[in-house]
């Protein structure tokens, strides 16, 4: 800054068309602007070529996107103004088939790229300077001008990777990271899950997380009956203190779920005094007949509910091909 009198050169964060940010230095140093590869791309289809999944694919790289399409997140200036309360109610909007209703958000493709019309129904596709996550990959450019050109052309086919990859996973894979966990035969009810709501360290003093703070669901799944069955006490079950592992019992103590097992445990409970058996001996197919019957649900299934009218039959024959039990 002090060398050419450029009053916003060196180290600058921003917001667009808005004011600096926190972390502001305007210090010099040897770092270089990123860039990206300029797109050519239409409406046409019958002039289309689909992006492809590259070979090294990892959705890792683009997830964040997901919640910045939920939520609004962008880094122009009048995101200052919203509230969580509104980026709370645009995910709701957009869940339920909306668009955005944040200040100054792109819809479409035009998030992840800035689109300027040309003739023949083309597009001149740039960076979207208001993304998180856009079509260059800054940090990763900077050993360019003092590189061999070996390293440019792996960086060169990187950038192209990465580009693909982004494209592809808003067309076929932006679903928040819900991988399946185990479904057991013997399954009472469906949960995931969520580490979300206790961080191990307070908030500290110019972060802008809570260490070990997670916000979306890691695994669906399923809790098989025997975790509110204590192996050493007869005839008891315990649907609150159940046997769980740490990770385990950060979802089993939701309160959905307690529900649930609450529910499990109570019709379990009738079923032994009608048999005149210990709940040990209860049988799990009867008590997972009895609980559709109710309406509950035992393994999650994307896209249904029990007010679907297969949705019994579709449960049953989840549960019929489990792999692992419970018990």
């Amino acid at each position: 800054m002090d060398e050419f009198h450029e009053p916003i050169a060196g180290k600058v964060y921003k917001y667009w068309r808005g004011p600096v940010g926190p972390g502001t230095t305007y210090e010099g140093d040897s770092t270089i602007q990123a860039y990206n590869y300029r797109l050519c791309l239409t409406k046409d289809k019958a002039n289309q070529v689909p992006f492809r999944k590259p070979e090294n694919y990892d959705r890792n790289e683009y997830v964040s996107l997901v919640d910045d399409v939920l939520y609004g997140y962008h880094t122009g200036v009048l995101t200052m103004e919203v509230t969580q309360d509104q980026r709370e109610d645009n995910k709701k909007i957009i869940l339920d088939g909306g668009r955005t209703q944040i200040p100054d958000d792109r819809w479409g493709v035009g998030k992840i790229t800035n689109m300027v019309n040309l003739p023949n129904g083309k597009t001149d596709a740039n960076n979207q300077h208001m993304a998180f996550i856009s079509t260059d990959l800054p940090e990763e450019n900077q050993p360019w001008p003092t590189a061999s050109w070996e390293w440019r052309d792996q960086f060169s086919k990187r950038l192209r990777d990465y580009t693909e990859g982004l494209f592809w996973f808003a067309a076929n894979d932006a679903e928040p990271p819900t991988d399946r966990g185990p479904v057991h035969r013997d399954g009472i009810t469906a949960s995931h899950y969520a580490l979300d709501s206790h961080a191990h360290h307070k908030r500290e003093p110019g972060r802008i997380h809570l260490d070990g703070f997670l916000s979306y669901p890691t695994s669906v799944y399923n809790v098989p009956y025997g975790v509110i069955v204590p192996k050493n006490v007869s005839n008891l079950l315990l649907p609150v203190p159940v046997s769980g592992s740490h990770i385990g019992f950060s979802t089993l103590r939701m309160e959905p779920c307690w529900m649930a097992l609450g529910q499990a445990a109570g019709t379990a409970a009738s079923i032994a005094i009608e048999d005149k058996c210990a709940v040990q001996e209860v049988s799990v197919p009867k008590l997972q007949e009895e609980l559709l019957s109710q309406g509950a649900t035992l393994v999650y299934m994307e896209g249904h509910s029990p007010s679907d009218e297969d949705f019994i039959a579709l449960q049953k024959e989840a549960l019929s091909k489990a792999s692992v039990s419970g018990n």
